[in-house]
């Protein structure tokens, strides 16, 4: 009893150390997603209307759940799977006006959205 104690306390210590991390970088990275949301609608005007015409009924990204057993309780963890596929069409979103920047935040609302998963699975 004493062993799985143990291996629990040492698991919530490495578990709140992760939170602490992920909770700082969470800020940063939603401040880094908001500005670059803001840089696109300034470069590209409002090109909500061409996403939305851009984007697929059924998306390539899926979140897996497994879970961890330490000393018998099991632990939730998310993943995400073909997050690296990439859709041709979206590619050249705002070609003429902003698509740099539209690229841009994209990827930094996906880096914000890895560490939501990850706290999600703390």
């Amino acid at each position: 009893m004493k062993k799985k104690s143990d291996a629990l306390k040492k698991a919530f210590r490495a578990i709140l150390q992760k939170i602490v991390e992920a909770k700082v970088r969470m800020g940063s990275d939603f401040k880094e997603a908001s500005i670059g949301l803001a840089s696109a609608y300034f470069a590209a005007g409002d090109f909500s209307r061409n996403v939305l015409d851009n984007v697929r009924q059924r998306t390539s990204v899926r979140l897996n759940t497994t879970f961890e057993n330490i000393a018998g309780v099991k632990l939730p963890s998310f993943n995400l799977r073909g997050e690296d596929e990439v859709n041709e069409d979206s590619s050249l979103l705002g070609l003429g006006g902003g698509g740099q920047a539209i690229n841009r935040a994209r990827e930094a609302y996906t880096k914000y959205l890895k560490v939501l998963i990850i706290i999600a699975s703390l």
